[in-house]
């Protein structure tokens, strides 16, 4: 009498060495691989190329931020923008190394992303900070004091 077996995630090495003992063992086995589905690994793509693009969207207007702080000569407030932008995306690519196997764990979260009670505070209020670093800009372009 043969049993059926149901695996789930059957790639990978461990995987491979379970369904070959099962199928030694007379076992009729069927793999459930969630990670063979085609139309899943394009989604996935999509999606992380989509979260890539924001960031470098969100570092990149951080420095232009603070460029235009620079040329209304606020340096300091130059100087955070830049910053700001520069630790959002350093951590971004940290953490995207690390999840891609590159690099070793350091326990960063993913900027706005990532589950995590004081580390989303601290990316909000840098983000609030940048935003009244760029709303000062437009003030001093208009001519308006701030």
């Amino acid at each position: 009498m043969s049993e059926t077996v149901l695996v789930t995630g059957g790639s990978g090495f461990i995987g491979t060495w379970v369904v070959r003992a099962l199928l030694q063992r007379q076992a009729r086995v069927i793999v459930l691989d969630q990670e063979s589905n085609p139309d899943r690994a394009g989604a996935v793509l999509v999606g992380v190329a989509a979260v890539l693009m924001l960031f470098a969207w969100l570092v990149a207007r951080a420095f232009t931020v603070g460029r235009q702080a620079a040329r209304l000569e606020r340096y300091y407030s130059a100087l955070v923008a830049q910053g700001i932008g520069l630790w959002i995306g350093v951590q971004a690519i940290i953490n995207i190394g690390v999840n891609m196997g590159v690099l070793p764990t350091k326990g960063l979260t993913l900027p706005l992303l990532s589950f995590g009670g004081t580390g989303i505070v601290a990316n909000m209020a840098a983000l609030a900070i940048l935003l009244r670093v760029d709303f000062e800009n437009r003030q001093l372009m208009m001519g308006r004091a701030v």
